[in-house]
């Protein structure tokens, strides 16, 4: 086998001995002339295609061009509803992106004054004394005096207070005086009647808390001295024994009826707020110590109205006090909130009680010359057209 085949070169259909003369495939040109033949074989027959009726030719193309429009048209509405659904979504982005666009990009104030609540303020501070007076109801000094006492230098925040305490208006009118949104003068009142409040333990108590001096308001009175020396102050509340209903008046509108103890010189040295029936305050301010309630001294006592029993340091019945009802009719005449009390929560509205009693023992004991106080210390035969002054209303509240 080796002798036959030795030298040969096999490679699929073709093969290659080194010893022949022609050095050519004769594999692949075999392949090629057979594939060429077959190629002009098949040139070379005939087809015979069928014959179609022209009517069944008619059916045929009619049918096609029905289902070629019919497919133009499916393409076209579905064209149409993308179109549609693509409008609407742009629309509905658009919408919004111009919404957040005018409410967060480019606002349109609605308090658009330039006189500010802090520029109104120093208007008011550096203006004339009246126009101080009217509006917070003291001078410049005691206002400044004020800040400092509060431990503040944000005029705006303390002018605020007065002003809500002493304009008979709500929120909504201080917005437009202070041009700030309703939220930002609600939180700002609520957060500096608070530090008032603090401070109304230091000023709502006796200048002398032992009681060694007399009264020069009981010295210098001829009528009074004798029989009222030993007298540090009065208790009076003016709520009948009969009307027991929490918060309710005898006017028969919803009020906080309150409760004090005035020096002769119309401060408040105690004040609780709340109930209605005030032998109730009396007897529980005597018992709990937590109430700091200040008992009077051996050979001391305060007057009191008829509603409260009488017993060793409380003489009574006294109808009728000249200077607790002075000291309500101006306290409730200089902060008008007093005679309308908005609809604040119950603990508001008696801190806004406690504050004003507090601003007002300030202004009494800082300022000797307040017109409002001097006009009622020169009348002694001072009755109030209001008898139940005690009484802080109306409130919608309860």
């Amino acid at each position: 086998m080796e002798f036959l085949f030795k030298g040969t070169i096999c490679i699929d259909f073709a093969a290659y001995a080194p010893s022949e003369d022609s050095r050519q495939y004769k594999g692949f040109n075999t392949r090629t002339e057979e594939t060429n033949d077959n190629i002009d074989d098949n040139t070379d027959m005939e087809v015979n295609e069928p014959e179609i009726d022209t009517t069944t030719q008619n059916t045929m193309s009619s049918s096609l061009s029905s289902n070629d429009s019919s497919l133009s048209s499916n393409d076209s509405s579905s064209d149409d509803d993308d179109h549609i659904t693509k409008n609407k979504v742009l629309m509905f982005v658009v919408a919004n992106v111009t919404n957040y666009f005018m409410n967060y990009v480019l606002k349109n104030p609605c308090r658009d004054s330039s006189m500010t609540g802090h520029r109104w303020v120093s208007k008011i501070l550096n203006g004339h004394p009246i126009r101080c007076y009217q509006m917070f109801r003291m001078k410049k000094l005691v206002f400044l005096e004020l800040c400092d006492i509060l431990e503040t230098n944000i005029y705006e925040q303390v002018g605020l207070l007065l002003y809500m305490l002493s304009q008979p208006g709500s929120v909504r009118n201080s917005d437009k005086r202070f041009q700030h949104s309703g939220e930002t003068i609600s939180r700002h009142f609520h957060s500096i009647l608070e530090v008032v409040c603090m401070f109304t333990k230091d000023i709502i108590k006796p200048v002398d808390p032992l009681f060694r001096d007399n009264p020069d308001e009981i010295l210098k009175d001829a009528r009074y001295r004798p029989y009222f020396r030993d007298c540090i102050g009065a208790i009076y509340v003016c709520v009948p024994s009969h009307l027991q209903e929490v918060y309710i008046g005898r006017k028969g509108y919803t009020t906080t009826n309150v409760m004090v103890v005035c020096d002769f010189s119309m401060c408040f040295t105690y004040v609780w707020a709340g109930y209605a029936h005030d032998t109730k305050i009396f007897m529980e301010a005597l018992r709990k110590p937590a109430l700091h309630f200040l008992h009077p001294p051996q050979g001391k006592y305060y007057l009191v109205d008829s509603s409260y029993p009488t017993f060793m340091g409380f003489l009574g019945p006294c109808k009728k006090t000249s200077t607790i009802e002075r000291a309500f009719g101006l306290c409730k005449a200089r902060w008008k909130i007093l005679g309308n009390m908005p609809p604040f929560a119950l603990k508001t509205q008696n801190q806004i009680i406690v504050s004003c009693m507090a601003i007002h023992n300030f202004i009494q004991r800082n300022d000797k010359s307040d017109g409002e106080f001097d006009s009622l210390d020169k009348d002694n035969e001072y009755i109030d057209s209001d008898e139940d002054e005690s009484e802080v209303g109306s409130s919608t509240t309860t």
